[in-house]
């Protein structure tokens, strides 16, 4: 058996699969929703077809569902045991249910394979079905022109290729117009009908033109054109797919998503009363009430329990979380408030929202947090998160770590954005003015414990926020002067809504790389959609919120991005992590790679998880002083921290370092917790592995050729290592451009058994001494998190009529 590196992408998101199913029925077109294995609306998908019939050879294909055309091949029988396979892609509809179609010509022989999923494409796919004829002459690389059968100059071509021969095997091949790689498939002969398939994709040139070959052409062969993918258009970044709703005649608006794309929302009749829904492959489920006649459901994790707000038998509005097995429960309520309404769940089953006697909602708010049994110094139920230090307080998100975001009055009556943690409520700060009103607030609060929400400034406008250790105006939309952030993804990016020309509000995302963009530039034009606002964006860069269709209804809408989403969920960098025997693949996530006249940002470096244990110190070791002077350098302790958690620091070195000369090291020596690093990674910039020379007298430059992910040899990190924490040898690497260092990476060394694990971490740098201009290499732990379980949900401020 051979395997053959036919190619690669270097873009876009694929998920591997391996989930089989048949069709109900033989010899028709069938649809197949391919939501519940992951897929999304307008993914492409990759398909494997087999037939397993020993006698006979069978039609069978996979299209977009609602295609026309004809994409069926003919497999051969699978003579003498095993399957006859042909693997096609194919393009899911523009539904949540995410189908396609199938066909079968005997469903008792033909199975169908998901073999993955691009999540977000690497280009535009369109779905072809040609017979792209033949080469001219036997064994020989042959030009083909696509232009006939309309792909564009400089696609790349899907081809399916068959020998449809049954006396034997012929090699056949698909290469770009002009290559010299022997891109051939011997494949063998097609007994007792059909053909024996391969598959290819290949590069066209700037006429379309690629180059096919067949062993001899006068046998049985067909060349299959099945599709192409072009280059992305630049000004679509996002796939809109109309959720709908329960009831056709009602308006329907999407709060929450979680990592399979479900969405928590609910819909409305004319008048405003809510009706709790769940969106799950295009379908929805209505949750019910607690006995009254209206709900609405606002938070979702990712075991799809849910949780929001009902009216009860005795009119009450009462918090519940709901799932599909035990349906809604009442969570009650707490401090002798008589109303309560739940916002937001993590992957722990924690809850947090506001309680309230409705009648007087606006002067006895409370923030709660529900526990399914006791944590964080709280008992199990309802739990009051008290204020800061006035009388009201409202949650609106919790993370898996448990951490709380809402608003809360302080003792001169203001609301302030607060952060709680364990027991302690901390102020976040304003954007320089101040409010009474409770939406000056965080309102989502990511894995990292980074925060979006909304601030006023000192003019008296409120203002989309992101906090990371410090409060960041996110800014306002051409010809606004007010935005509002509601949901914040593990890379950092937002998504809101912002007032525009006109005093309309439009949908918007933002990260730090693009800065401020109104979504409604980023879908395709003519769409007939107007985003009105985003209110959640999940780690994928899946984004839901409200606005008018085509229809000018009103209606919860899912954008899922495309190959030219940019920073919409994306992880710019990766990392390799030693753990036992083998590499895992953990993910960094870069915070762009801005220079000004100070230099360029090193990294940060942020505690991800922490408690009042864990010290984190960080120290400059040397550098060329007159050209790499050292701009930030020190230590945070325990006792540094807010609520047990470090607040960012940035390191910045100027980039005049001398060739061959390293700009900046750092030593990092840290208890065990979790890290994430940021910091400058521009693409263009080169990748060199370097560590310690095996006497540990200074750092040695790997040769030239090896890369991030290969092993060093011993010798390059000896038995006692730099840094003697975990199992296994880890490459060190850093990237270089003319020399100057400019993001530092990855690092565990050798366990050596007999060595307390108290003393690991003060071995990080093992010299002896530090000589002038040598430097200690940097070392990073970076362990992988589990994603973001909970998010931002329904933040309407009440009017104090109860339709909401």
């Amino acid at each position: 058996m051979d395997f053959a590196l036919l190619g690669h992408w270097t873009c876009g998101t694929y998920v591997e699969r391996f989930d089989t199913f048949a069709t109900s029925a033989s010899a028709a077109w069938e649809d197949k929703s391919l939501c519940s294995y992951g897929a999304g609306p307008s993914n492409v998908v990759e398909i494997m077809i087999t037939n397993d019939d020993t006698a006979n050879p069978r039609d069978a294909g996979v299209r977009t569902n609602g295609s026309g055309l004809n994409r069926r091949v003919t497999l051969a029988a699978a003579v003498g045991g095993g399957v006859a396979p042909v693997t096609m892609l194919a393009k899911t509809d523009n539904t949540g249910s995410a189908a396609v179609e199938l066909y079968a010509q005997d469903n008792t022989d033909v199975d169908f394979y998901l073999a993955g999923y691009w999540s977000v494409s690497p280009r535009a796919y369109t779905e072809l079905f040609a017979d792209a004829g033949s080469p001219s002459s036997s064994a020989t690389w042959q030009d083909k022109d696509l232009t006939g059968s309309g792909v564009p100059d400089n696609a790349v071509a899907e081809f399916v290729l068959l020998n449809r021969d049954t006396a034997g095997p012929y090699n056949m091949g698909a290469r770009a117009n002009g290559s010299a790689l022997g891109r051939l498939l011997n494949l063998h002969k097609a007994a007792l009908g059909g053909g024996n398939a391969g598959r290819m994709q290949v590069a066209a040139d700037s006429t379309a033109t690629v180059e096919l070959y067949h062993g001899d052409i006068t046998k049985a062969h067909s060349f299959y054109l099945t599709g192409y993918w072009t280059s992305c258009d630049t000004s679509i970044a996002y796939v809109v797919t109309d959720l709908g709703a329960v009831t056709s005649s009602k308006s329907s608006v999407g709060w929450h998503i979680n990592s399979s794309e479900r969405v928590a929302g609910f819909e409305e009749d004319s008048s405003g009363n809510p009706t709790a829904w769940f969106s799950s492959c295009g379908s929805f489920t209505s949750l019910g009430t607690l006995g009254g006649s209206y709900a609405e459901s606002h938070g979702i994790n990712d075991a799809d329990m849910l949780v929001g707000w009902s009216h009860n038998g005795s009119g009450k509005r009462r918090a519940f979380r709901w799932t599909s097995g035990g349906g809604m429960v009442d969570l009650g309520t707490v401090s002798g408030r008589a109303d309560s309404e739940a916002l937001s769940v993590n992957a722990s089953s924690e809850i947090v929202g506001t309680v309230m006697d409705f009648a007087s909602y606006t002067t006895n708010r409370l923030a709660f947090l529900y526990l399914p049994s006791a944590a964080y110094g709280l008992g199990a139920g309802m739990n009051s998160l008290g204020t800061l230090g006035g009388t009201q307080s409202v949650a609106m998100d919790i993370n898996a770590s448990g951490r709380v975001v809402g608003g809360a009055q302080n003792a001169s009556g203001y609301f302030r954005p607060f952060r709680w943690n364990s027991g302690t409520m901390t102020d976040l700060g304003t954007l320089g003015g101040d409010s009474v009103l409770p939406d000056h607030r965080g309102e989502a609060v990511n894995s990292s414990g980074n925060i979006c929400g909304r601030s006023y400034n000192s003019s008296g406008d409120a203002r989309a926020f992101y906090w990371n250790g410090s409060m960041t105006d996110l800014g306002v939309l051409t010809g606004g002067t007010e935005s509002w952030a509601f949901g914040i993804n593990d890379s950092n990016v937002v998504v809101g809504t912002s007032e525009a020309s006109g005093g309309v509000y439009r949908a918007f995302v933002w990260d730090s790389a693009n800065g401020l963009r109104n979504l409604n530039s980023l879908i395709p034009s003519g769409s007939g959609w107007t985003l009105i606002r985003a209110t959640d964006i999940n780690n994928e860069g899946f984004i839901t919120g409200w606005g008018t269709n085509g229809s000018g209804e009103t209606r919860a809408f899912l954008l899922s991005p495309s190959c030219n989403a940019g920073g919409a969920g994306a992880v710019a960098a990766s990392f390799a992590l030693a753990s036992g025997s083998g590499m895992t693949d953990a993910s960094g996530a870069f915070d762009g790679s801005a220079v000004d006249a100070d230099g360029a940002e090193l990294a940060r470096i942020e505690v991800l998880e922490a408690d009042p244990q864990v010290a984190i110190a960080y120290q400059v070791l040397g550098a060329p002083a007159a050209t790499a002077p050292v701009v930030d350098s020190g230590a945070a302790t325990a006792e540094g921290f807010v609520d047990g958690v470090a607040v960012p620091r940035t390191l910045k070195v100027e980039t005049s370092a001398p060739p061959g000369g390293l700009a900046l090291t750092v030593s990092l020596s840290v208890t065990p917790h979790e890290l994430a690093m940021l910091g400058a990674a521009a693409p263009e910039l080169e990748l060199h592995v370097f560590a310690a020379d095996a006497d540990e007298t200074g750092p040695a430059w790997v040769p030239a050729g090896r890369g991030v992910g290969e092993s060093l040899p011993r010798g390059i990190v000896g038995e006692s290592g730099y840094w003697v924490y975990g199992d296994g040898v880890v490459e060190y690497w850093a990237v270089r451009d003319g020399g100057g260092l400019f993001a530092v990476g990855k690092g565990v060394a050798r366990v050596e058994e007999d060595e307390p694990r108290a003393a690991r971490p003060q071995r990080l740098c093992g010299f002896a001494m530090i000589q002038p201009l040598v430097f200690c290499v940097v070392v990073l732990l970076f362990v992988r998190r589990s994603r973001r379980a909970s998010g931002p949900h329904d933040k309407r401020e009440r009017s104090g009529s109860d339709s909401g």
